[in-house]
């Protein structure tokens, strides 16, 4: 039986607005992604605070700093939002983390000299104005955020991510699995 995309977030979003309703807590919130870089779906967001530690594989929800989102895709890439130039933040799954020596370059990105799958950059997109380096140590606060989709916006593209820039962790509450 095919899966029809809509009818799925219509029901999401109606989900959503019972639980934010219902429950009437703010204790915590609800992110709704669209984005094709997560699984579809609901997912909670636990805040940061100084206590939050970033894990690899964590999930995470950013806005890229100003200087970044100027020089890269990010308003082609991104929906309007919170975040600085009005962008929204963008969800992406931790890949590397403080200690981890990471590359980043047209071929893709590297974690302590292993390729990521998948992560080249796209062929129609080299060459732009994109963060490069080569064997660097990640700093207690810096990040290193990638989808699984051969064509995602992330770290391949804007490089770095400090936890100062990170608005909290997502936690799946109700997503679409991959069919």
């Amino acid at each position: 039986m095919q899966r029809h995309p809509i009818l799925f977030f219509i029901f999401l979003l109606n989900i959503s607005m019972l639980v934010v309703h219902g429950l009437n807590c703010h204790a915590f919130s609800l992110w709704l992604n669209l984005s094709s870089s997560l699984p579809y779906g609901v997912y909670r967001l636990s805040p940061m605070s100084d206590h939050n530690n970033i894990k690899r594989n964590d999930l995470v929800l950013f806005c890229l700093q100003k200087n970044i989102a100027q020089k890269t895709l990010a308003p082609k890439y991104l929906d309007n939002g919170n975040c600085e130039l009005g962008l929204a933040p963008i969800g992406k799954r931790i890949i590397a983390v403080p200690g981890d020596i990471v590359t980043v370059n047209d071929s893709g990105i590297y974690i302590n000299g292993l390729h990521i799958k998948n992560s080249a950059r796209n062929q129609n997109l080299r060459g732009k104005n994109y963060v490069n380096f080569d064997r660097q140590m990640l700093l207690n606060d810096e990040f290193i955020v990638a989808s699984e989709l051969t064509d995602s916006y992330d770290s391949r593209y804007f490089g770095i991510i400090h936890k100062k820039d990170i608005k909290g962790t997502l936690q799946m509450v109700l997503v679409q699995k991959k069919s």
